[in-house]
């Protein structure tokens, strides 16, 4: 067959990554089950021996445990656990919640990870994003609103396993400043009004704590560039710039210890010593400051933070499996048991007072640089919140809050990635719209908006180019000279592109087909169509059956044909289905054939006898022989 190229229908740069569905199964439709038994169904699947593994990735890996791996997860989870401790600090003050809070949080995901976690390096805690998005929840709410937040969050999370399915708020406290403010626009609104009152104690020591996490980011670049030194060397310098927020927090807190009170700069002050208390989350809580009532229960936050329950966990995952996918190397990613693994760390975390958690960028990059070799280094991590829980939250008072604004600056600075815009740029311009799109409205409206104002946007673009596939028109000839259309669609089938589809077929059979010319429908880069496929189908095989012009399916998947199939059965529509070239040639041959034969026909039955004269002919004169003699 030779096919010319006609006209395409299609709008470049759509990539289609889809699975195959050809594998599906195509038994008949069963009956209806039980709750009880599609519960009873998941409950043994999941206790299987295979599936009771998988889902305990520590019976994999700790199989094959070595004292030598111990002496590596030792290092990393001290490492880890020092650096933590500021951090975590610093995130609870984002969150604007007291400073124990971020401590509460941050030691049950790194043991919960050892057990469920599925791969090596994540750490699961607090997180300033987490932070963010939390306090536009719980602003103005008690601590234990968080605690509540955490325990929904969790349950979402397992829910969705089981279904397998801010820097510039930190300005204020190195300025020395205290105000309510609600987002990004508030705080710039509230710097501008407040600037008067800037401590310029807080201003110093920001800036010098800032200068010194840049240095010690730095400090290895800086000495590389005074000649080699010997591997000790590089160690210690080494050992200086993972450290560093715990450095810094450390002689400041040293500094402003031995200055005493009165303090010229903002400090944590009391941290309340000692394990949280193991009880339930609070699901109502009533508290009463003078004239004034706070108050909530699990039903009011269901109702007045419905959003919540969708932003928080998805979030939380969004930015979890992102963490696991950037450091996993090649191995492949379960996220169903990373969803897992956060629902149990959040709703045990919610026993222990803890904030919503997810794995955490800076610190999993810090204990893959720490050369982690499993998560068991969670357990020394953990272990060292713990201990400081119970041993160091007195000397935290003497902390000031702009080195710990710093900690987070520092800490979160990095992770911008402003070279993915010229990526986008370079490559496909139009996914700037969702970017900026999600970046401006978490900018000034808030980052639960942002987030859903981004879900929207790459929604309609996705549905924009569902709704228009890649449609080539090109017109063919068999081998005996007979022409026909070729009609290529370049994807999946569904009902945003049904419509579009049906418009392009239509306007090519008119305009190149000329209402005559046999249409073949190439369906070999359809790999998915649904019901309302089916239906657009059968429809458009009932349009061209009305034009008395005969369209074939060529290359239909068999678990597409099959749900075609019942579709036109229904409809009492016949379709002309063919699986190769050969068969396609053979239909084609045989429409053209039977076309002429009914042409013949028509020709012959428009063909009649001229009348004879029924006096002439008594007379026996015939027209003929009248006609004979008038011309003579």
């Amino acid at each position: 067959m030779k096919k010319k190229h006609l006209h395409t229908f299609s709008f470049t740069n759509v990539v289609e990554d889809q699975d195959d569905p050809s594998n599906a199964s195509t038994a008949p439709h069963k009956k209806d089950l039980r709750i009880s038994q599609v519960v009873s169904s998941l409950v043994q699947r999941s206790f299987q021996n295979k599936n009771f593994v998988r889902k305990l990735p520590i019976l994999t890996w700790v199989r094959e445990y070595k004292l030598s791996m111990l002496v590596a997860d030792f290092i990393a989870g001290l490492t880890l656990g020092l650096t933590t401790i500021p951090q975590v600090l610093g995130v609870a003050n984002v969150a604007e919640m007291p400073p124990e809070y971020g401590l509460y949080s941050s030691f049950v995901g790194c043991f919960v990870y050892i057990f469920l976690g599925s791969t090596k390096y994540i750490t699961v805690g607090p997180t300033v994003t987490t932070a963010i998005i939390t306090l536009s929840y719980t602003k103005g709410q008690p601590p234990q609103f968080s605690v509540l937040l955490c325990f929904l969050t969790g349950v979402t999370t397992l829910l969705m396993s089981f279904l397998q399915l801010g820097i510039f708020n930190r300005v204020k406290s190195i300025l020395g400043l205290s105000f309510s403010a609600n987002g990004f626009v508030e705080e710039v609104r509230g710097v501008i009004e407040n600037i008067s009152d800037t401590n310029w104690q807080d201003v110093v020591v920001g800036v010098i704590s800032l200068s010194s996490l840049y240095f010690l980011i730095k400090i290895e670049a800086i000495f590389a560039r005074f000649g080699k030194f010997g591997p000790r060397v590089k160690k210690v310098l080494w050992l200086l710039s993972t450290s560093r927020s715990v450095t810094v927090v450390i002689v400041a807190t040293v500094i402003f210890s031995l200055i005493g009170e009165p303090s010229p700069v903002l400090l944590v002050g009391d941290v309340p010593s000692g394990m949280p208390p193991f009880k339930p989350p609070p699901f109502s809580y009533s508290e009463t400051n003078g004239n004034s009532t706070v108050e909530f229960s699990l039903g009011s936050a269901l109702r007045e933070k419905t959003s919540a329950l969708i932003v928080i966990p998805l979030l939380a995952f969004m930015e979890h499996i992102t963490i696991t996918r950037a450091f996993s190397g090649t191995a492949r990613i379960d996220a169903g048991q990373e969803l897992l693994c956060l629902g149990v760390a959040n709703i045990i975390g919610s026993f222990f007072s803890s904030m919503p958690v997810t794995g955490a960028f800076g610190r999993t990059a810090l204990n893959y640089a720490s050369g982690a070799v499993s998560p068991l280094g969670g357990l020394i991590t953990g272990a060292i919140i713990i201990l400081a829980l119970v041993v160091l939250t007195p000397q935290f008072y003497y902390i000031p809050k702009s080195t710990l604004s710093s900690v987070v600056i520092m800490a979160v600075i990095f992770m911008v990635d402003f070279e993915i815009l010229t990526s986008i740029w370079k490559s496909k311009r139009l996914d700037l719209i969702p970017w900026t799109v999600t970046f401006l409205a978490s900018l000034f409206i808030g980052l639960e908006y942002g987030i859903m104002s981004g879900f929207v946007a790459s929604l309609i673009f996705l549905l924009y180019y569902a709704s228009r596939p890649g449609i080539k028109v090109s017109k063919g000839e068999t081998g005996a000279g007979n022409e026909f259309l070729w009609v290529e669609v370049d994807r999946s089938m569904t009902f945003p592109s049904m419509e579009y589809t049906r418009y392009t077929v239509m306007k090519a059979a008119t305009k190149w087909g000329r209402n005559e010319l046999p249409i073949v429908i190439d369906c070999q880069f359809v790999t998915f169509a649904d019901y309302s496929a089916a239906q657009g189908i059968t429809d458009i095989l009932k349009l061209f059956k009305d034009k008395n012009q005969v369209v074939f399916l060529w290359n239909v998947k068999p678990s597409i044909r099959t749900v075609w199939e019942v579709v036109m059965l229904k409809n009492q529509v016949k379709a002309i289905f063919c699986r190769n070239e050969v068969e396609l040639d053979i239909e084609l041959q045989s429409h053209h054939m039977a076309l002429k034969e009914l042409q013949d026909d028509a020709i012959k039955s428009a063909t009649t006898t001229i009348p004879v004269d029924p006096l002439a002919e008594e007379e026996g004169i015939s027209n003929n022989n009248f006609i004979d003699d008038e011309d003579k």
